[in-house]
């Protein structure tokens, strides 16, 4: 099992926030067990701490922190208003990798912080000519790579509801838990590569769309040169056509 050696310690984001933490609180927090029992005895101020030490981007109307504290429906931070992609893309280099998908190939797909934002706003940009607002659902039936996650940053940015599950799920039991939701989008993929074979998904895709009514339209990503037949021609969008002048949708393509 692997031990950090004191250096690790010693630089470790946690080290600096006891640090901070134990200076607030006019105490030492020596050890990690030290700063825990602070943590559940303390709770408001331990989590106006991490607010503060991390700079959380936000408008806040007060300065409290635990409006109720009844479980379930504990009330954190109750006038705050904040987007989680803001937090994400700060001061991130745009040069520097910030995803970095393998398959069982062996082939490699990077995507730099600056692709990744180009990437994340035009697919929200596509949201809100959509009508995908605050508080909407979207929702993905994908594999898990690099498209799984502008899908779902490019939801956040715009203040939409997630929800996802993989391509091994049955539609029945991806309808189980995507119509309850009523989603205006759909993101999904043709099908998926595991253990040495191709799955082709496009007819369970064909299925889920089917019984979610409530669709506007659906992203289409091509993961095995595969093609998701269009309930009508303007119902269905391709996930790369949206960013097709960017050397992202070029990695895209290799990795397939």
């Amino acid at each position: 099992m692997w031990t950090p050696d004191p250096d690790d310690v010693a630089s470790a984001r946690i080290t600096e926030f006891a640090r901070v933490a134990g200076a607030r609180a006019g105490r030492a927090f020596d050890t990690y067990a030290d700063l825990l029992a602070w943590s559940v005895s303390d709770v408001e101020e331990f989590w106006r701490c991490v607010w503060d030490f991390f700079d959380v981007i936000a408008e806040s109307g007060s300065d409290t922190v635990l409006a109720d504290d009844a479980m379930p429906g504990a009330m954190w931070f109750p006038d705050a208003r904040l987007n989680y992609v803001d937090q994400v893309f700060r001061d991130r280099d745009p040069a520097r990798v910030a995803v970095l998908e393998r398959d069982e190939t062996g082939r490699a797909h990077d995507v730099t912080w600056g692709q990744l934002r180009a990437a994340v706003a035009s697919v929200a940009d596509l949201l809100r000519e959509h009508g995908v607002g605050v508080g909407d659902r979207v929702v993905a039936y994908l594999p898990n790579g690099v498209e799984a996650v502008v899908a779902f940053l490019a939801t956040a940015s715009v203040g939409a509801i997630w929800s996802a599950c993989g391509m091994d799920y049955a539609p029945s039991a991806a309808l189980g838990r995507f119509a309850q939701l009523e989603p205006l989008v759909l993101f999904a993929a043709d099908g998926y590569r595991n253990g040495g074979k191709v799955y082709d998904r496009t007819p369970a895709v064909a299925e889920v769309r089917a019984g979610l009514p409530s669709l506007r339209a659906t992203i289409a990503v091509d993961r095995i040169g595969s093609v998701i037949i269009a309930i009508s021609p303007s119902d269905e969008l391709r996930f790369a056509d949206r960013i097709a002048t960017s050397t992202f949708v070029l990695a895209f393509s290799s990795a397939h």
